[in-house]
Protein backbone atom coordinates (compact mmCIF):
# COMPACT_ATOMS: atom_id res chain seq x y z
CA UNK A 1 0.00 0.00 0.00
CA UNK A 2 1.39 3.61 -0.76
CA UNK A 3 2.11 5.47 2.20
CA UNK A 4 1.57 9.30 2.89
CA UNK A 5 4.86 10.94 3.84
CA UNK A 6 5.01 13.12 6.67
CA UNK A 7 7.22 15.54 6.01
CA UNK A 8 9.98 16.18 7.99
CA UNK A 9 12.64 18.63 7.52
CA UNK A 10 14.65 18.95 10.51
CA UNK A 11 18.83 19.60 9.89
CA UNK A 12 18.50 20.67 6.32
CA UNK A 13 21.02 23.11 4.50
CA UNK A 14 21.70 23.67 0.72
CA UNK A 15 24.14 21.84 -1.03
CA UNK A 16 26.87 24.33 -1.16
CA UNK A 17 26.95 25.25 2.61
CA UNK A 18 27.55 21.26 3.33
CA UNK A 19 30.68 18.90 4.29
CA UNK A 20 30.71 15.48 4.72
CA UNK A 21 33.70 13.42 5.79
CA UNK A 22 35.40 11.90 2.86
CA UNK A 23 34.59 8.59 3.65
CA UNK A 24 30.90 9.37 3.12
CA UNK A 25 28.74 7.75 0.20
CA UNK A 26 26.43 9.80 -1.37
CA UNK A 27 22.84 9.03 -0.66
CA UNK A 28 22.07 10.20 -4.29
CA UNK A 29 23.60 11.10 -7.02
CA UNK A 30 22.38 13.77 -9.28
CA UNK A 31 23.27 12.79 -12.91
CA UNK A 32 22.96 15.62 -15.69
CA UNK A 33 23.69 15.15 -19.57
CA UNK A 34 25.03 18.23 -20.79
CA UNK A 35 26.34 19.81 -24.53
CA UNK A 36 26.92 23.34 -25.51
CA UNK A 37 24.15 25.06 -22.75
CA UNK A 38 26.06 27.78 -22.06
CA UNK A 39 23.17 29.93 -21.26
CA UNK A 40 20.95 27.91 -18.99
CA UNK A 41 23.86 25.28 -17.09
CA UNK A 42 24.64 28.30 -14.41
CA UNK A 43 20.53 27.97 -14.00
CA UNK A 44 20.70 24.18 -13.75
CA UNK A 45 23.53 23.62 -11.69
CA UNK A 46 22.57 26.65 -9.25
CA UNK A 47 19.04 24.62 -8.71
CA UNK A 48 21.16 21.52 -7.85
CA UNK A 49 23.73 22.88 -5.20
CA UNK A 50 20.62 25.16 -3.74
CA UNK A 51 18.85 21.81 -2.71
CA UNK A 52 18.67 21.49 0.62
CA UNK A 53 18.73 18.16 2.18
CA UNK A 54 19.66 16.01 5.12
CA UNK A 55 21.97 13.49 3.86
CA UNK A 56 24.76 13.68 1.16
CA UNK A 57 24.79 14.20 -2.32
CA UNK A 58 26.63 14.17 -5.33
CA UNK A 59 27.17 15.85 -8.21
CA UNK A 60 28.07 14.19 -12.00
CA UNK A 61 27.74 16.75 -15.07
CA UNK A 62 28.63 15.06 -18.13
CA UNK A 63 29.87 17.31 -20.98
CA UNK A 64 29.75 16.23 -24.17
CA UNK A 65 32.70 18.20 -25.43
CA UNK A 66 31.26 21.16 -25.57
CA UNK A 67 32.54 24.33 -27.50
CA UNK A 68 30.16 27.30 -26.49
CA UNK A 69 32.09 28.01 -23.15
CA UNK A 70 29.50 25.55 -21.21
CA UNK A 71 32.81 23.68 -20.14
CA UNK A 72 34.21 26.78 -18.39
CA UNK A 73 31.33 27.43 -16.19
CA UNK A 74 31.14 23.79 -15.29
CA UNK A 75 35.11 23.90 -14.07
CA UNK A 76 34.19 27.06 -12.24
CA UNK A 77 31.51 25.22 -9.99
CA UNK A 78 34.54 22.43 -9.75
CA UNK A 79 36.94 24.89 -8.31
CA UNK A 80 34.18 26.50 -5.79
CA UNK A 81 32.57 23.24 -5.07
CA UNK A 82 34.83 20.33 -5.14
CA UNK A 83 33.62 18.29 -2.50
CA UNK A 84 30.00 18.28 -4.34
CA UNK A 85 31.58 17.49 -8.21
CA UNK A 86 32.45 14.23 -9.82
CA UNK A 87 32.40 14.90 -13.18
CA UNK A 88 32.85 13.34 -16.80
CA UNK A 89 34.43 15.37 -19.29
CA UNK A 90 34.70 14.18 -22.87
CA UNK A 91 36.97 15.49 -25.25
CA UNK A 92 35.16 14.34 -28.15
CA UNK A 93 31.78 14.37 -29.09
CA UNK A 94 30.30 11.34 -27.86
CA UNK A 95 26.67 11.41 -28.95
CA UNK A 96 27.57 12.80 -32.81
CA UNK A 97 29.64 9.38 -32.86
CA UNK A 98 26.36 7.09 -32.30
CA UNK A 99 28.16 6.12 -28.58
CA UNK A 100 26.74 5.34 -25.37
CA UNK A 101 26.56 8.63 -23.02
CA UNK A 102 23.32 7.20 -20.53
CA UNK A 103 25.51 3.44 -19.12
CA UNK A 104 28.38 5.98 -18.40
CA UNK A 105 26.91 8.24 -16.42
CA UNK A 106 25.25 5.58 -14.30
CA UNK A 107 28.46 3.64 -14.03
CA UNK A 108 29.85 6.48 -11.81
CA UNK A 109 26.97 6.76 -9.40
CA UNK A 110 27.66 5.93 -6.26
CA UNK A 111 24.52 6.66 -4.46
CA UNK A 112 21.39 5.06 -3.32
CA UNK A 113 19.21 7.19 -5.40
CA UNK A 114 19.99 8.23 -8.47
CA UNK A 115 18.37 12.18 -10.30
CA UNK A 116 18.51 12.93 -13.57
CA UNK A 117 18.72 16.15 -15.14
CA UNK A 118 20.03 18.41 -18.70
CA UNK A 119 21.77 20.87 -18.67
CA UNK A 120 19.62 23.57 -19.90
CA UNK A 121 16.53 22.05 -17.70
CA UNK A 122 16.27 22.87 -13.71
CA UNK A 123 14.59 22.41 -10.44
CA UNK A 124 12.27 25.08 -9.36
CA UNK A 125 11.99 23.48 -5.24
CA UNK A 126 14.86 23.71 -3.08
CA UNK A 127 13.22 20.77 -1.36
CA UNK A 128 12.81 18.01 -4.82
CA UNK A 129 15.25 15.67 -3.56
CA UNK A 130 14.33 15.59 0.06
CA UNK A 131 10.73 15.21 -0.58
CA UNK A 132 11.36 12.38 -3.32
CA UNK A 133 14.01 10.86 -1.58
CA UNK A 134 11.81 10.42 1.77
CA UNK A 135 9.29 9.03 -0.14
CA UNK A 136 10.62 6.06 -2.14
CA UNK A 137 12.04 5.60 1.70
CA UNK A 138 8.29 5.34 3.43
CA UNK A 139 7.03 3.28 0.27
CA UNK A 140 9.54 0.05 -1.14
CA UNK A 141 7.95 -0.86 -3.78
CA UNK A 142 8.31 2.91 -5.40
CA UNK A 143 11.57 2.14 -7.51
CA UNK A 144 11.19 5.42 -9.46
CA UNK A 145 9.67 8.98 -7.98
CA UNK A 146 8.84 11.01 -10.47
CA UNK A 147 6.38 14.43 -10.07
CA UNK A 148 4.50 16.89 -12.25
CA UNK A 149 7.14 20.09 -14.25
CA UNK A 150 6.73 23.06 -16.22
CA UNK A 151 7.57 23.72 -19.56
CA UNK A 152 9.22 26.98 -20.22
CA UNK A 153 10.72 28.63 -23.14
CA UNK A 154 14.53 30.14 -23.59
CA UNK A 155 13.07 32.93 -21.53
CA UNK A 156 11.56 31.51 -18.68
CA UNK A 157 8.08 32.10 -19.71
CA UNK A 158 5.40 29.69 -18.74
CA UNK A 159 4.19 27.40 -21.76
CA UNK A 160 2.56 24.65 -20.16
CA UNK A 161 2.26 21.33 -17.85
CA UNK A 162 3.59 18.43 -18.37
CA UNK A 163 0.33 16.81 -16.47
CA UNK A 164 -2.48 18.92 -17.06
CA UNK A 165 -4.29 16.73 -14.32
CA UNK A 166 -3.31 14.34 -11.68
CA UNK A 167 -2.29 10.73 -12.97
CA UNK A 168 -1.75 7.44 -11.69
CA UNK A 169 1.59 5.59 -10.74
CA UNK A 170 3.03 4.16 -13.37
CA UNK A 171 3.93 0.38 -14.33
CA UNK A 172 6.11 -1.63 -16.19
CA UNK A 173 2.76 -2.03 -18.60
CA UNK A 174 2.16 1.42 -18.45
CA UNK A 175 5.99 2.48 -19.64
CA UNK A 176 5.69 -0.08 -22.60
CA UNK A 177 2.33 1.42 -23.70
CA UNK A 178 3.47 5.06 -23.93
CA UNK A 179 3.31 6.74 -20.81
CA UNK A 180 6.68 8.67 -19.82
CA UNK A 181 8.45 10.68 -16.86
CA UNK A 182 10.19 13.54 -17.83
CA UNK A 183 14.01 12.79 -17.16
CA UNK A 184 14.06 15.97 -14.74
CA UNK A 185 12.19 15.06 -12.84
CA UNK A 186 13.07 11.47 -11.93
CA UNK A 187 14.73 10.13 -9.00
CA UNK A 188 15.17 6.26 -9.06
CA UNK A 189 16.28 3.27 -6.98
CA UNK A 190 19.85 2.34 -8.35
CA UNK A 191 19.59 -1.07 -9.54
CA UNK A 192 21.80 -3.18 -7.28
CA UNK A 193 23.22 -5.18 -10.58
CA UNK A 194 23.11 -2.91 -13.86
CA UNK A 195 22.78 -5.10 -17.13
CA UNK A 196 24.06 -2.19 -19.09
CA UNK A 197 23.43 -3.93 -22.62
CA UNK A 198 19.58 -3.32 -21.96
CA UNK A 199 19.73 -0.03 -21.62
CA UNK A 200 19.88 2.45 -24.38
CA UNK A 201 18.02 5.91 -23.17
CA UNK A 202 16.51 7.28 -20.55
CA UNK A 203 12.81 5.24 -21.62
CA UNK A 204 14.45 1.86 -21.65
CA UNK A 205 16.25 2.93 -18.36
CA UNK A 206 12.72 3.47 -16.90
CA UNK A 207 11.58 -0.29 -18.41
CA UNK A 208 14.28 -1.87 -17.04
CA UNK A 209 14.06 -0.41 -13.36
CA UNK A 210 10.20 -1.38 -13.63
CA UNK A 211 10.75 -4.77 -15.50
CA UNK A 212 11.22 -6.70 -12.34
CA UNK A 213 8.22 -5.36 -10.95
CA UNK A 214 7.24 -2.36 -8.54
CA UNK A 215 5.97 1.23 -9.88
CA UNK A 216 6.59 4.84 -10.59
CA UNK A 217 5.19 6.35 -8.17
CA UNK A 218 3.67 10.16 -8.99
CA UNK A 219 3.96 13.05 -7.12
CA UNK A 220 1.56 16.46 -7.89
CA UNK A 221 4.30 18.52 -6.95
CA UNK A 222 5.71 20.71 -9.66
CA UNK A 223 9.07 21.22 -8.81
CA UNK A 224 11.16 21.27 -12.15
CA UNK A 225 11.28 23.30 -14.97
CA UNK A 226 11.94 21.40 -18.53
CA UNK A 227 13.00 24.08 -21.22
CA UNK A 228 11.56 24.09 -25.03
CA UNK A 229 14.25 26.12 -26.82
CA UNK A 230 15.53 25.72 -30.49
CA UNK A 231 19.16 24.78 -28.84
CA UNK A 232 17.94 21.96 -27.48
CA UNK A 233 19.07 18.03 -28.43
CA UNK A 234 15.61 17.53 -29.12
CA UNK A 235 13.51 20.33 -29.64
CA UNK A 236 15.98 21.63 -32.71
CA UNK A 237 14.79 18.56 -34.45
CA UNK A 238 12.53 18.36 -36.98
CA UNK A 239 9.73 15.49 -37.00
CA UNK A 240 12.29 13.32 -39.58
CA UNK A 241 15.30 13.42 -37.35
CA UNK A 242 13.17 12.74 -34.10
CA UNK A 243 11.47 9.80 -36.04
CA UNK A 244 14.82 8.53 -36.90
CA UNK A 245 16.24 8.69 -33.61
CA UNK A 246 12.80 6.73 -32.52
CA UNK A 247 13.05 4.37 -35.10
CA UNK A 248 16.83 3.05 -33.46
CA UNK A 249 15.19 2.56 -29.69
CA UNK A 250 12.26 1.36 -30.67
CA UNK A 251 14.24 -1.69 -32.64
CA UNK A 252 16.35 -1.90 -29.48
CA UNK A 253 13.24 -2.07 -27.11
CA UNK A 254 11.64 -4.67 -29.50
CA UNK A 255 14.58 -6.65 -29.46
CA UNK A 256 15.07 -6.76 -25.49
CA UNK A 257 10.94 -7.35 -24.87
CA UNK A 258 8.96 -9.14 -28.41
CA UNK A 259 9.58 -12.49 -26.94
CA UNK A 260 8.46 -11.87 -23.04
CA UNK A 261 5.86 -8.93 -23.83
CA UNK A 262 4.80 -9.63 -27.61
CA UNK A 263 1.21 -8.06 -27.12
CA UNK A 264 2.67 -4.65 -25.57
CA UNK A 265 5.20 -4.52 -28.29
CA UNK A 266 2.73 -4.91 -30.95
CA UNK A 267 0.29 -2.07 -29.24
CA UNK A 268 3.58 -0.01 -28.91
CA UNK A 269 4.77 0.01 -32.71
CA UNK A 270 0.79 0.52 -33.94
CA UNK A 271 0.93 3.96 -32.07
CA UNK A 272 4.47 4.54 -32.83
CA UNK A 273 3.68 4.37 -36.83
CA UNK A 274 0.34 5.70 -36.33
CA UNK A 275 1.86 9.14 -34.49
CA UNK A 276 4.63 9.48 -36.69
CA UNK A 277 2.13 9.03 -39.80
CA UNK A 278 0.75 12.17 -38.85
CA UNK A 279 3.73 13.87 -37.89
CA UNK A 280 5.43 13.75 -40.42
CA UNK A 281 2.68 14.05 -42.87
CA UNK A 282 2.26 17.59 -40.84
CA UNK A 283 6.17 18.34 -41.61
CA UNK A 284 6.09 18.21 -45.47
CA UNK A 285 7.64 14.26 -44.94
CA UNK A 286 5.37 13.26 -47.25
CA UNK A 287 7.05 9.59 -48.57
CA UNK A 288 8.32 8.51 -45.25
CA UNK A 289 4.58 9.69 -43.53
CA UNK A 290 3.24 7.01 -46.49
CA UNK A 291 6.10 4.25 -45.41
CA UNK A 292 5.07 4.78 -41.78
CA UNK A 293 1.47 4.25 -43.19
CA UNK A 294 2.07 1.82 -44.78
CA UNK A 295 3.81 0.09 -41.91
CA UNK A 296 0.85 0.96 -39.34
CA UNK A 297 -1.32 -0.36 -41.48
CA UNK A 298 0.26 -4.07 -42.04
CA UNK A 299 0.25 -4.31 -37.66
CA UNK A 300 -3.39 -2.58 -37.41
CA UNK A 301 -5.85 -5.35 -38.02
CA UNK A 302 -9.01 -3.16 -36.64
CA UNK A 303 -10.43 -1.74 -40.04
CA UNK A 304 -12.48 1.15 -37.81
CA UNK A 305 -9.43 2.46 -36.73
CA UNK A 306 -7.40 1.87 -40.18
CA UNK A 307 -10.23 4.23 -41.66
CA UNK A 308 -9.25 6.81 -38.63
CA UNK A 309 -5.62 7.01 -39.31
CA UNK A 310 -5.94 6.52 -43.36
CA UNK A 311 -8.49 9.90 -42.52
CA UNK A 312 -5.55 11.22 -40.59
CA UNK A 313 -3.11 10.53 -42.95
CA UNK A 314 -4.82 12.62 -45.60
CA UNK A 315 -5.89 15.42 -44.01
CA UNK A 316 -1.93 16.10 -42.29
CA UNK A 317 -0.44 15.83 -45.94
CA UNK A 318 -2.82 17.58 -47.80
CA UNK A 319 -2.82 20.68 -45.09
CA UNK A 320 0.64 20.75 -45.29
CA UNK A 321 0.51 20.53 -49.35
CA UNK A 322 -2.40 23.53 -49.47
CA UNK A 323 -0.03 25.70 -46.94
CA UNK A 324 2.84 25.66 -49.51
CA UNK A 325 0.72 25.58 -52.21
CA UNK A 326 -0.60 29.49 -50.69
CA UNK A 327 2.73 30.39 -49.77
CA UNK A 328 3.95 30.04 -53.47
CA UNK A 329 1.16 32.13 -55.19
Amino acid sequence: MKQEVVQSFEKLDSLFNRSWPNESLPLVSVCSWVYNQKDYIRESIQSIITQETNFPVEIILQDDASTDGTLEIIREYERNYPHLFRNIIFEENQYSQGKDITTTLLQKARGKYVALSHGDDYWNDPLKLQKQVDFLEANEDCNISFHNCKRVNEKNEFVDLIYNEKINDLYFKDLMNGDYTKTVTAVFKKVPHWDLSRIYDDTTLFLHILEKGGYAGYMDDIMACYRVHNGGIWSKKNALQKYKMCVSAEDFIEKLYKNSYPTLIKIRKIEFYKNYTISLGSDGFTLYSFKAFLKYLYLEKLWYTRFQTSVSFFKANLKFWLLNYNQKK
